[in-house]
């Protein structure tokens, strides 16, 4: 199963939990706490089901870049904000270790431009962007990656 169904069917489980979550709330509002109760457990079964599929979806878009990159290329396709940020700092310090005694050593971290997120607005590349200039690394920006200088005199 590829990445983006597990990560589409999340996506349905995050709808029903705010669905019961909703219902849940209105049922309280309204004094019936047994059925309150009910719908918030359902919001939470939803919720676990959610996380897991996420989780199997991460897995899974992690084995395909893994498989079909050079390993300077770190994609983002496919990740949620939070993993990504995860897997860049992971990437980055693994290629740190690799480029200790070299004067030039650069990777590339695809983010894409943002064009599939909702609004249409990039969530990641920002966060990358934000993360590199704490770090102060080096780093190139283009539409939807950064080229990051290390090894020699990479940080600023």
């Amino acid at each position: 199963v590829d990445g983006q169904k597990y990560r589409d069917d999340a996506n349905k489980h995050k709808k029903m939990r705010a669905l019961f979550f909703q219902l849940s709330q209105s049922a309280h509002l309204a004094g019936d706490h047994a059925l309150a109760q009910r719908h918030a457990k359902l919001g939470h079964e939803h919720n676990l089901k959610a996380q897991a599929l996420d989780n199997l979806a991460r897995d899974s878009h992690r084995e395909e870049h893994e498989r079909n990159n050079d390993s300077t290329i770190l994609d983002l396709h496919g990740y949620l904000v939070h993993e990504a940020m995860v897997e860049v700092e992971a990437f980055i310090n693994r290629h740190e270790a690799l480029s200790v005694g070299k004067k030039e050593y650069s990777v590339d971290i695809i983010t894409g431009a943002g064009r599939h997120s909702v609004g249409g607005r990039a969530r990641i590349k920002p966060q990358v962007q934000k993360w590199l200039d704490e770090g102060c690394y080096k780093y190139y920006a283009f539409e939807g990656r950064f080229k990051v200088r290390l090894g020699g005199k990479a940080r600023r």
